[in-house]
């Protein structure tokens, strides 16, 4: 092992420090929290369907099932449904969390694994939701799981029976819990693949052969896409209620997306047949968009989409890129959120996580700025640290996999939604933040002898052992 440089000993032992007041903090809120249900409208809807299973393209029946297992079993036992419901959510939580620090860190100590895990399990949101009655801790801790197998595959080469197995267990869940982790992790997939595929350059620190790396892209695609198909079939089968609800679109989506915001602006500009279809000013983007497909369906969608583009194409694309890179900011867009108030978004997850002990609340929040900033020295000193020292060559594959799964959700969030950003949708970012330079500063990775090279032949027969220098 080489020694450490005297930076990386001071930001190890500030993210240390940093770390243990997160857990302390965050678990000082958590045992609190066990039987108060924060009140989000989705929540009513849930504990609804929990009851009538009467489900929409927008529900699956996964979580109603969840919340059904709670309230029986609860009733059995005699104890609190949300306490039941909570702790399985942070015991997946846990799970997920422990996979995400063992993928960026595999020859790490099991203490120092537990520790790491400790550390991003307590990021204030991630945790906070899984103290809600919604999908979004399941979501998160399938869609980690997802990105970390992808990961092993592409990065570390496994094509084990276990890895691919978790792969596609975690695929199947995450489009259970929820429909559109179709298309998220099919963009995962198509990304982990691109990494095996720049593993062929000669330049690359652990070169496959292409034969190699087209395996493992056809792993990850096929262990994707079909556990994601076929879950979706399932969720189709059970969405059979009409509940008044148009069905998710495309082109709804982008309407959403690129016309919701200026629907007062191309009133003038849209031509008159879909102009007269247009609800009386002041109207929401919400009733806007239905009156139209009420009037002319789609075709009249795609009217105020090009008249839009036509107008205010910049402001467009720079809204779209404001809120991708909320997305991806994780802790940082948090922090900075809190302190700012700016995002009603953020602020409504804020004012629902205070609802019940308010004061614990105000510490955790506050302690995320200063959290932050000492999350992003630690970051850069742990990239300065992979490139100075010669570690294991897949640790940049994983990290960028990781990254990319990130990019993806924030991507789809921020650019298939009208509204003002909200990091509910991003927490993997929040915890893949975490995680990366905690794994790498907490819990370094083995270092590979620099005088031997592991590549394979170009006809994909075996290891070729080279030295260098």
């Amino acid at each position: 092992m080489e020694p450490r440089s005297r930076v990386a000993t001071v930001a190890t032992l500030t993210l240390v420090a940093a770390g243990a007041v997160q857990v302390f903090l965050g678990l000082w809120w958590w045992v609190g929290n066990q039987v108060w249900i924060p009140q989000y409208g989705d929540t009513v809807e849930y504990i609804a369907q929990a009851q009538s299973f009467a489900l929409d393209g927008y529900r699956t029946l996964a979580y109603p099932v969840a919340i059904r297992g709670a309230v029986e079993i609860g009733s059995v036992l005699h104890v609190p449904w949300t306490v039941l419901l909570y702790q399985m959510q942070l015991a997946v939580w846990v799970a997920a969390a422990w996979y995400l620090v063992r993928t960026a860190s595999p020859h790490a100590s099991r203490t120092r694994v537990l520790a790491c895990t400790a550390v991003v399990v307590t990021v204030p949101l991630p945790l906070h939701y899984a103290a809600t009655v919604l999908t979004d801790s399941f979501a998160l801790s399938t869609l980690v799981v997802v990105a970390c197998a992808a990961a092993r595959v592409v990065a570390r080469d496994r094509l084990d029976a276990r890895t691919v197995l978790v792969l596609v267990l975690g695929v199947a869940a995450a489009v259970f819990v929820r429909p559109d982790r179709l298309y998220v992790t099919a963009a995962i997939a198509v990304g982990a693949g691109v990494v095996a595929l720049l593993r062929t350059r000669r330049r690359a620190c652990s070169r496959l052969s292409r034969r190699r790396a087209l395996l493992l892209t056809g792993v990850v695609l096929v262990g994707v896409l079909v556990p994601g198909q076929g879950m979706t079939l399932v969720n189709r089968a059970t969405q059979t209620a009409d509940l008044g609800r148009s069905a998710p679109s495309a082109t709804a989506s982008l309407f959403g997306r690129v016309a919701g915001p200026h629907v007062d602006d191309i009133r003038e500009l849209v031509p008159q047949e879909v102009a007269v279809a247009f609800p009386s000013p002041g109207a929401n983007r919400w009733e806007v968009a239905d009156a139209l497909v009420e009037a002319g369906g789609d075709r009249y969608l795609l009217a105020a989409v090009r008249a839009t583009l036509d107008c205010c194409a910049r402001a467009v694309v720079q809204r779209s890129a404001q809120d991708v890179v909320h997305g991806l900011g994780g802790p940082y867009a948090v922090a900075l959120d809190w302190v700012t108030g700016s995002n009603s978004s953020a602020n409504w997850d804020f004012t629902r996580m205070a609802q019940h002990r308010p004061g614990v609340t105000a510490a955790v929040m506050a302690w995320s700025v200063p959290g932050a900033l000492v999350l992003a020295f630690g970051s850069v000193v742990a990239v300065m640290e992979v490139r100075r020292r010669r570690r294991d060559a897949a640790v940049a594959g994983v990290a960028v996999v990781l990254f990319g799964a990130s990019l993806v959700v924030a991507a789809f969030f921020g650019l298939t939604t009208s509204s003002v950003p909200n990091p509910r949708y991003t927490l993997i970012a929040q915890a893949v933040a975490w995680a990366l330079p905690v794994a790498v500063l907490l819990a370094p990775p083995r270092v590979e002898l620099p005088a031997r090279d592991v590549t394979r032949t170009a006809d994909d027969e075996g290891p070729q052992v080279t030295t260098s220098g």
